[in-house]
């Protein structure tokens, strides 16, 4: 294991134990939860601002981001790494972002995009890195 992996969880740490003390240890999951609705609040709505066109392409790069995932994790599992469960999760979570009626499309969209773009980029990890089963 690489050290600076180890002075990353360090620095993480540090910063959560800082935030706990900011903030209280026991506001600390409500500021955090309040902190990312807030986000998720604001890109919605600089989403929804964008033109139609501008959203098509949000919806072109999830799908696009999702078919490579699909054929990165296909890669994986047939080469010995881990992706089974991935596959299988990430699918089932998109599936539904894309076509469940609970939330106003363009966020829907938005997270599929996150979605497919995170998934994507841990299995070009897990290809690159030689992760194995």
């Amino acid at each position: 294991m690489p050290k600076n992996i180890i002075a990353v969880i360090w620095a993480t740490g540090a910063l959560a134990a800082l935030a706990a003390y900011l903030v209280g240890p026991e506001h600390l999951l409500n500021t955090l939860a309040a902190l990312s609705d807030q986000v998720t609040v604001a890109v919605a709505m600089s989403l929804r601002d964008l033109s139609a066109s501008a959203v098509n392409v949000v919806h072109a790069l999830a799908v696009g981001l999702f078919v490579t995932f699909v054929g990165l994790a296909l890669v994986a599992i047939r080469s010995g790494r881990k992706g089974r469960a991935a596959l299988v999760v990430v699918s089932a979570v998109f599936v539904w972002l894309v076509w469940s009626g609970d939330a106003p499309s363009n966020q829907r969209w938005l997270a599929a995009f996150v979605l497919a773009g995170l998934g994507t980029l841990v299995m070009s990890s897990r290809l690159h890195g030689g992760e194995r089963m």
